[in-house]
C-alpha cells in the first residue's frame, strides 16, 4: 500500500492443500511475532492516555512481576519493547498447543520468580518472547480489559481490520476452512496451533489487513493512532547494531530498523515472525507512506532463514525501485 491505497496484491498456492482451495486476499495466516507490533500499539495507546510511563519500573504496574535477580526492579516497559530488559527465552508451559491456555500468564508470573537475567537491564540486547508476555498483563492491569478486547476496541475495529483476530487454532471452529491458510506436510493439512501469548505471537491476519494496520506508522497517515511525538518515540533507535542480522539492523520499539548502507536513508521499520506452519514479514517506509506485508504457509521453520526471508527483502527492493525512492 502507498498512502493507504492498495497498489499491488498477489496470492500464490493453496490455502488448503487437500481440497486444492487457492489462497485469496481474504485468506488468514498466523502472523507469529508480527503480533508484537499490535502489542506495541496497545502499550503506546496507554501512554497516549496518560496511564503508562515507558520509563517507570514494570513491577510498579504489575506487583507480581518478580525475578530471582534483584536487578529486575530496573526493567521498564521501554526495555521490554526494545528487547533490552535482560530477559531471555520463551516460557513454554502452555505457550502453544491445540487450544488456548487461560492459565498461561499466571504460570508465567509464577515461573518468573525463578528466572535469571541474561544481563543488567538496559546494558545489552536480546530478542525473546518473554519480553512481550508481561506487556499483555500490563495492558490488562491498566485498562481493566482483556487484552484482545482492548486491541479490538482501540486498534482492530477503528482501522476496520476485518480479517484480524486471535491465532487460527483458537478460531478454527468459528471460521470457514477456506478462509484459513492451513499448514501442510506430505500433502496433508496440519491442524492450526493456538498461541497463549497474544502479545508475543498470538494474532492472525491477512496481508491486506497488515498493510492497512501498518499505515499508522507512516508520516502522513490518515489512520492516526498516535501523535507525532509518540511516533518519533516508536521509531527512535534504542540499540546498537544487532549481531548476526543481515542486512544490518538495530532495534527501536517493537520493530527492527534497517541501518545498512542500502536501506539506512529510508528509515525502514521491519518485523518478521516465524511459527509452526506460518511465517510473516511487515515493512514500513514511513516517509514514503509505503507498507508491505508478506505471509507464508510453510512447515519448514528453517525455510524462513534459508529462502523466504531473502524473498521478502527482494520484494522490498522491488518496491523501492518501482517508486524510485532515493
Amino acid at each position: 500500500m502507498k498512502e493507504g491505497k492498495l497498489v499491488s496484491s498477489d496470492t500464490f498456492g493453496y490455502s488448503n492443500i487437500e481440497t486444492k482451495c487457492k489462497v485469496s486476499e481474504e485468506t488468514r495466516f498466523n502472523i507469529a511475532s508480527v503480533s508484537k507490533i499490535f502489542a506495541l500499539c496497545a502499550v503506546m495507546l496507554l501512554v497516549k492516555d496518560g496511564k503508562l510511563n515507558l520509563d517507570e519500573p514494570v513491577y510498579g504496574y504489575i506487583p507480581e512481576f518478580r525475578m530471582s535477580n534483584k536487578d529486575y526492579e530496573k526493567i521498564t516497559t521501554r526495555m521490554l519493547l526494545s528487547y533490552t530488559s535482560g530477559m531471555e527465552g520463551t516460557f513454554l508451559d502452555g505457550y502453544e498447543g491445540d487450544s488456548y491456555d487461560p492459565l498461561y500468564k499466571q504460570k508465567f508470573l509464577k515461573s518468573l520468580k525463578t528466572m535469571n537475567l541474561k544481563f543488567i537491564p538496559g546494558k545489552s540486547v536480546n530478542y525473546c518472547n518473554n519480553n512481550f508476555v508481561p506487556l499483555e498483563i500490563l495492558v490488562e492491569k491498566i485498562s481493566g480489559k482483556k487484552y484482545v478486547d482492548f486491541i479490538k476496541e482501540r486498534i482492530i475495529n477503528p482501522l476496520q481490520l476485518k480479517n484480524t483476530d486471535v491465532f487460527l487454532g483458537e478460531l478454527i471452529s468459528n471460521l470457514k476452512q477456506n478462509n484459513i491458510a492451513c499448514g501442510y506436510e506430505n500433502g496433508k493439512n496440519i491442524p492450526p496451533l493456538a498461541i497463549s501469548s497474544y502479545t508475543s505471537a498470538g494474532i492472525s491476519s491477512t496481508s491486506k489487513d497488515l498493510c492497512k494496520f501498518a499505515t499508522v506508522f507512516c508520516s502522513d497517515s490518515e489512520n492516526k493512532l498516535f501523535n507525532d511525538n509518540l511516533l518519533k518515540e516508536i521509531k527512535k533507535t534504542h540499540t546498537k547494531k544487532v549481531e548476526n542480522k543481515t542486512p544490518e539492523q538495530c532495534y527501536c520499539l517493537g520493530f527492527s530498523k534497517l541501518i545498512g548502507d542500502k536501506y539506512r536513508k529510508f528509515g525502514i521499520l521491519a518485523k518478521s515472525g516465524v511459527s509452526n506452519n506460518h511465517q510473516a514479514c511487515l515493512y514500513v517506509i514511513p516517509d514514503a507512506n509505503i507498507t508491505i506485508a508478506i505471509l507464508f504457509s510453510d512447515k519448514d521453520y528453517d525455510s524462513w532463514f534459508s529462502n523466504n526471508e531473502r524473498l521478502s527483502f527482494d520484494i522490498l527492493d522491488k518496491v523501492i525501485d518501482y517508486f524510485k525512492l532515493k
